[in-house]
């Protein structure tokens, strides 16, 4: 095997729905691959390419956390209930980024960018301290660390 991932790969050209943006759960179930991911190549020593996986897990997640909250929104401004299992959902979800951006930092470090794991490790706190701030679910800002590689 050459560091690439055969399913991953394979499914991404026969346009597998599971690894395809258009369905809300498979940018959750993608990101949550790329995560894996970032550990697999981590482990064998490959830090570039953990911390592509990173990047584009934290996106994911991101975009996931940003509708959640969207939806919050507007059930709030409607007077209506927000259900305690979406409450919990955008509260995973911002845990899972702050998961990411720990991950996405020690890539980083590995890879001696230490001001740039710094800023990773930070993001991590901030998220994991704020995720049971709702109705604050804090805006989470675009990482400028995205375009990054």
């Amino acid at each position: 095997m050459d560091g690439q991932n055969p399913v991953f790969e394979k499914s991404q050209r026969d346009g597998d729905d599971r690894f395809n943006d258009s369905p809300r759960n498979s940018n959750n179930e993608q990101a949550l691959t790329e995560l894996n991911l970032c550990a697999i190549y981590s482990q064998q020593g490959d830090h570039m390419k953990a911390k592509m996986y990173a990047h584009s897990s934290i996106y994911k997640l991101k975009q996931e956390l940003e509708h959640m909250k969207a939806q919050i929104q507007l059930l709030q401004s409607r007077d209506a209930d927000v259900s305690v299992e979406l409450l919990n959902s955008a509260r995973e979800k911002q845990s899972l980024c702050a998961i990411a951006h720990y991950n996405l930092g020690s890539q980083q470090e590995f890879l001696k960018e230490y001001p740039k794991a710094l800023e990773s490790y930070r993001q991590a706190l901030i998220l994991e301290k704020t995720k049971n701030d709702f109705p604050g679910l804090r805006a989470v800002a675009p990482s400028p660390l995205i375009n990054e590689f």
